[in-house]
C-alpha cells in the first residue's frame, strides 16, 4: 500500500501511525547524536504529522501524538531537549496544517499561519528546555551558525524561528499538494488579488514603525512577513504575464538599492536592516496603483466576451 494512501480500517491506521511514529523517533535521534543535522531534521518533521491527519482519521490523532512523544523521549533519554524542541511544536503545526488543508484555507495563509504557529511554539519551548536541562537552544544554533560574536543577533531570534518554520511548512506543502487531490483533498491555491494582498502588505509594513519603538525584535518578525507576501504579489504578476508591472517592479528594486547604500551607514543599528522594508513597499504601492488606476472599468460599459444577450 503506497505511503499516501487513506487508511479506513483500525488496524491500518494504527500500523501507518506506528510506522509515522517510529520515523519521527529516528529523527529525534539523529538530530540528539548529531546536533549539526537539527536544522535539516525540522524541515522534515512536521510532514509526517500533516501526513497522519490526512490519510488516517482524525479520531487517532492524539494517540499518534501521544505515542511519538513518548517513544521520542524513550530513545533521546540522554538528551530529552530535541524531543521538547523539535517534535512536539511540528505534531502540534502538522495538525494543524492537515486540519486547514480540509477546510480549504488559502495556501498562502495556511503556509503563514502554520509557519507562525510552528515559530512559536518553538520559542515556547525555549525556557521550558533551559530550565529543565540547562541548554540554551539559541546558543546553541549561535555557535553552528558562528555569529556569538555579534551583539545584536538576539534582535533577530523572532525572525531565525519564522524563516525556520517557513522552510518547514514550504517542504510539508509542496510534498503534499502534489498528492492530495487523489484522496478527495484540495488545496485552494488559486492566483492571490494583488489589490487585496497589496494592502495588507502595507499595513503590515505600517505596523513595523510602532514596534521599532516598542518591540524592534517584533519589527524584524513583521519585515519577514512582508517580505512574504511581497513573494506571493511578484509571483503572481509573473503567472499573468504582467510584463510592464514586472519591468516596474525592476526599477524599483534598482531605486531600493541605491536608497539602501545611501541611508544605511546613517541608520543606528541595529535598525539599519529594516531598510529592507522599503522593497515590499515599493512592490505593494506598484501593484495596488496598477490595479486601482489602470485596471478600472465603467461599472455601465459591458465586457465584450463574444456573445451577445438578446433582450
Amino acid at each position: 500500500m503506497s505511503l499516501l494512501t487513506k487508511r479506513e480500517t483500525l488496524v491500518q491506521n494504527i500500523t501507518y501511525m506506528a510506522i509515522m511514529a517510529a520515523i519521527n523517533a529516528v529523527f529525534s535521534l539523529l538530530a540528539a547524536l548529531v546536533p549539526a543535522l537539527s536544522i535539516f531534521l525540522m524541515i522534515v518533521l512536521p510532514l509526517s504529522s500533516a501526513i497522519v491527519f490526512l490519510f488516517c482519521k482524525h479520531k487517532y490523532f492524539p494517540i499518534y501524538a501521544v505515542a511519538t512523544i513518548l517513544i521520542c523521549l524513550l530513545v533521546t533519554i540522554f538528551d530529552m531537549s530535541f524531543t521538547i524542541f523539535y517534535v512536539i511544536p511540528s505534531i502540534l503545526t502538522g495538525y494543524l496544517f492537515g486540519l486547514f488543508i480540509k477546510y480549504k484555507l488559502h495556501a498562502v495563509w495556511i503556509i503563514l499561519i502554520t509557519s507562525i504557529a510552528q515559530g512559536l511554539f518553538t520559542a515556547l519551548s525555549i525556557p521550558l528546555i533551559q530550565w529543565i536541562f540547562d541548554v540554551n537552544i539559541i546558543d546553541t544554533f549561535k555557535g553552528l551558525l558562528q555569529v556569538t560574536a555579534s551583539v545584536n543577533i538576539d534582535i533577530i531570534v523572532p525572525s531565525f524561528l519564522f524563516y525556520l518554520a517557513l522552510t518547514q511548512m514550504v517542504f510539508s506543502y509542496i510534498v503534499i499538494q502534489s498528492e492530495i487531490n487523489k484522496f478527495g483533498y484540495e488545496i485552494s491555491d488559486q492566483p492571490i488579488n494583488t489589490t487585496t494582498y497589496s494592502l495588507i502588505l502595507l499595513g503590515v509594513i505600517i505596523a513595523i514603525i510602532p514596534f521599532i519603538f516598542l518591540l524592534p525584535s517584533g519589527a524584524y518578525l513583521l519585515l519577514s512577513i512582508s517580505l512574504y507576501f511581497m513573494f506571493f504579489i511578484v509571483f503572481t504578476h509573473i503567472l499573468q504575464k504582467h510584463y510592464k508591472i514586472l519591468i516596474a517592479f525592476g526599477v524599483s528594486l534598482l531605486a531600493f538599492m541605491f536608497l539602501f547604500a545611501f541611508l544605511y551607514p546613517v541608520i543606528p543599528a541595529p535598525f539599519g536592516l529594516l531598510l529592507v522594508g522599503l522593497l515590499p513597499a515599493f512592490v505593494a504601492l506598484i501593484s495596488l496603483l496598477n490595479n486601482v488606476l489602470f485596471n478600472r472599468r465603467p461599472k455601465d460599459k459591458m465586457i465584450s466576451t463574444g456573445k451577445e444577450t438578446k433582450e
